[in-house]
């Protein structure tokens, strides 16, 4: 369970086993981008309508710990499109970047 929305968590571990440092985790902006591609991998494999339905507990593994992400999972939870999850994944990474 600890690699969903987190898939680095496994090559981080690896490193930290060889080498014993512990790599930072991912930025924001690689976890948002993550998820989009996530969301692309499952139209492909699943259809938009699946993908869109799936993509709603996924975003929130990815979004979970970051500052306003609350809102974003109450919109992605409302959206009815592929197009419309990406603009908002895009918009809160961009709204991220301003922040840091």
């Amino acid at each position: 369970r600890a690699s969903l929305g987190n898939p680095w968590i496994f090559s981080r571990t690896v490193h930290f086993l060889k080498c014993g440092e512990l790599l930072p985790g991912p930025r924001p902006a690689e976890l948002l981008a993550m998820a989009r591609r996530h969301l692309e991998l499952l139209v492909q494999f699943k259809g938009e309508r699946v993908a869109v339905w799936e993509m709603r507990k996924h975003a929130a593994w990815y979004t979970k710990g970051l500052r306003g992400a609350a809102r974003l999972r109450d919109l992605i939870n409302k959206a009815r499109s592929r197009e419309e999850i990406t603009g908002l994944l895009q918009q809160f990474a961009t709204t991220l970047e301003h922040e840091e």
